[in-house]
């Protein structure tokens, strides 16, 4: 259901963090802006093999990142150890939501993750971001404490994969 990103998708990937930026900013969710995720950022999660998307009916319904990235993680409360993956930057298309097309990415994120032999999956989000924090307790992800970011306060979550 997913693959990893190509440079030839570069360019529908940044329209769709580009339309996402202005929805959440209509929502008041101020997670995301022209600095990041940037043209620059997205590029080189592709060209290093993290990008992956969801294609569906010829487009892009879904894209997220897989890595071990973690700056400013430290600080977590973190309970299941160092093999784990972060995933980052979980965006649905805006012509796509509210069609549970997040949770099936989120899904084969996870799944993606668990292939690699990971044992656990860390992610980060900004606390007005009602729908996504909903999202990831729905999905047994727990919380591991706080960070702060150039956006402001993010809540970390963990989650053990069986």
């Amino acid at each position: 259901m997913i693959r990893k990103a190509v440079l030839n998708d570069l360019k529908n990937i940044f329209e769709i963090y580009s339309k996402a930026i202005e929805k959440l900013k209509i929502l008041g969710i101020n997670q995301w802006d022209d600095v990041y995720p940037c043209l620059e950022t997205i590029k080189n999660d592709i060209e290093r093999g993290e990008m992956y998307i969801m294609p569906l009916n010829g487009h892009i319904a879904a894209c997220g990142v897989i890595n071990k990235e973690d700056e400013g993680y430290e600080c977590g409360n973190w309970k299941y150890g160092d093999n784990y993956r972060v995933i980052h930057r979980l965006c649905v298309n805006v012509d796509f939501q509210s069609m549970g097309i997040g949770k099936k990415m989120l899904q084969c994120l996870e799944d993606e993750i668990k292939n690699m032999k990971f044992d656990s999956v860390r992610i980060d989000v900004l606390p007005n971001n009602k729908r996504a924090m909903d999202m990831y307790k729905n999905f047994g992800y727990i919380d591991a404490g706080k960070v702060e970011y150039r956006k402001g306060m993010f809540r970390l979550y963990e989650k053990k994969l069986k």
